[in-house]
């Protein structure tokens, strides 16, 4: 047998050796150290993942600099040079040059977004406008291409950023009302020979009280304002500029403190945007002449719907969407003369119609006569274009010298069959519930001299409607007799559209004859023109609009960008 004291000695021990924490702490140990290690390294990895993001981050934001960068070089120089882009081959630059003055190795590319049917093998001289300004809001689109990072084999950065850039020129059209001069055309009336601005008149001087046009009680101008003069309101009248809630604004070039003259505007309600009224506003020239545009090119090569002499138009909105355009041209210089041609141009409405002077025409102006013929047409020497009707089609229409919209009066003369004109006056296409112009129809009428509403003397005018963008370039846009058949109350010269003229026409007198203004601006003039008149401004380039362009395979970066916006 074991003695006891032995057993007692072993059972202690082992009681000794089973409390004993030692290998635990050892274990736990090892645990921390291998959490502790799964830590850092997560961390590891996720400072990696959040350095190459801020990286990838900061290429991309570069890149889409670089592409700003090659839009204002090209921006830079379509102001040097106005016709620059119209070589084509001066748009195409898809091979990455680097961004002058980067020190990271940014790089840009640029190219044109086409019309349909066009792309860098088929643009010429010949056919840029055709190739490259969109045909409805008159703009050049580029797409301008930014690169940043690490580079390829071919030392190009692989991350991009694409953006679509629409450049235009400020234009007339932008204002529902633009005049150079706010007092009467000197052709009109030798008192106002001189040229000068309200403001030019210093030290108490006064203009002619005969040249002066006064802002009447009742005036409304629903839209932007622009003159390079200054506004004369009438004593105590409370005309209305700009609508509310928009971001209209009555606008002025002169160097002086008020768009008024005198700085006294009188009871006028100016709203819009903010500031409503804008004193020393960048100038916007006009185009001196109808010669100084492109327009008569235009017309050559889009269908040559070119005339010489006195040419009457009548439009028709069908009811199948299509338009029709009666068209009679009398140039002869007697009432004796037939006219040279008649043509029904049915569901193939072009797009600009031209007309040209003849031999004959005056050099002076009578802006309130009208010659019929034995056949009961207007004729005469003189570029001429009377028209009227309705129409849902773009068209533009440009004369050198008058165009005389028929107005809706119990006497007004009309080419035969005058039941179709009296039936369908002024000019109008279709529109909402508040008048309002709607599609994509638009009508220009450029004149090189005046632009003229038909009231025949001592009638009794009648309202009238007119949908257009009117330009006048050297005179005026007016009533015929403004001074004769007077109403009570005045009936209104509806306009939705714009009104820009060298000096500001007379559309009525004070309280009494002629019409008062109903002004109204067509919005869809800031993204929709009428043909060809994009290039009817003087003025330099800017970016109207910028979109940047979605990735569409991020992880490659390859930029698509599908822009078909003005």
């Amino acid at each position: 047998m074991m003695p006891l004291d032995f057993i007692v000695k072993l059972f202690t021990a082992a009681r000794r050796r089973g409390s004993s924490e030692s290998g635990f702490a050892m274990v736990v140990a090892l645990g921390v150290l291998t959490v502790t290690s799964l830590l850092v390294a997560a961390i590891y990895v996720g400072v990696q993942a959040e350095v190459q993001a801020t990286s990838r981050s900061s290429d991309k934001q570069q890149a889409y600099y670089a592409a700003r960068a090659g839009e204002q070089a090209f921006l830079y120089q379509l102001n040097e040079n106005p016709n620059y882009w119209t070589t084509c081959s001066n748009d195409y630059a898809p091979t990455p040059v680097a961004v002058p003055g980067s020190t990271s190795g940014t790089q840009y590319s640029y190219v044109p977004v086409y019309n349909p049917g066009y792309s860098n093998t088929n643009c010429t001289a010949s056919t840029a406008i055709a190739a490259l300004v969109d045909p409805n809001s008159g703009t050049l689109r580029m797409e301008f291409t930014g690169y940043a990072g690490p580079t390829n084999s071919s030392g190009v950065p692989t991350i991009s950023e694409t953006v679509v850039a629409s450049f235009r020129k400020p234009s007339p059209l932008d204002f529902l009302w633009y005049t150079d001069h706010e007092m009467e055309d000197p052709a009109l009336n030798s008192a106002c020979t001189g040229e000068k601005y309200y403001y030019q008149y210093t030290n108490g001087a006064q203009p002619p009280a005969s040249c002066e046009i006064n802002w009447a009680s009742g005036d409304t101008m629903d839209g932007p304002s622009y003159t390079n003069d200054q506004y004369l309101i009438y004593q105590g009248a409370n005309p209305t500029f700009g609508r509310s809630g928009t971001d209209d604004q009555t606008e002025s070039s002169a160097p002086e403190k008020s768009v008024c003259v005198n700085s006294n505007c009188q009871n006028a309600s100016f709203q819009g945007g903010t500031p409503p009224t804008v004193a020393g506003a960048e100038n916007i020239p006009l185009p001196q002449s109808v010669s100084s545009t492109q327009l008569l090119t235009d017309a050559q090569n889009n269908g040559n719907y070119v005339y010489t002499g006195t040419t009457t138009i009548g439009l028709t909105a069908n009811a199948n969407g299509t338009e029709s355009a009666t068209i009679s041209n009398c140039p002869g210089s007697t009432s004796t003369a037939t006219c040279s041609s008649v043509n029904t141009v049915v569901n193939n409405v072009p797009s600009i119609i031209y007309v040209e002077s003849g031999s004959g025409c005056p050099s002076t102006y009578t802006a309130s006569t009208y010659s019929l013929n034995n056949s009961g047409q207007y004729y005469g020497p003189c570029g001429d274009v009377y028209v009227h009707g309705t129409y849902n089609q773009p068209l533009t229409i440009v004369s050198d010298h008058d165009i005389i919209i028929v107005g809706n009066t119990t006497t007004a003369t009309c080419y035969t069959p005058q039941s179709a004109c009296t039936a369908n006056p002024g000019l109008t296409t279709s529109t909402d519930s508040n008048g309002n112009p709607t599609g994509s129809a638009t009508l220009g009428l450029v004149a090189g001299d005046f632009v003229r509403v038909m009231h025949p003397a001592n009638v009794v005018p009648s309202a009238i409607t007119i949908d257009a963008a009117i330009l006048t370039l050297s005179h005026s846009f007016m009533v015929d007799n403004y001074s004769t058949g007077a109403s009570n109350p005045q009936p209104y010269l509806t306009v939705h559209g714009a009104i820009a003229q060298r000096y500001r026409g007379i559309v009525g007198l004070v309280g009494s004859a002629g019409y008062l203004k109903n002004y109204h601006y067509d919005d869809r003039l800031k993204v929709i023109l009428p043909p060809f008149l994009f290039s009817i401004s003087t003025a330099g380039w800017e970016v109207s609009r910028e979109t940047l362009c979605m990735p569409d395979t991020p992880a490659t970066d390859s930029s698509s960008c599908a822009y078909t916006g003005p």
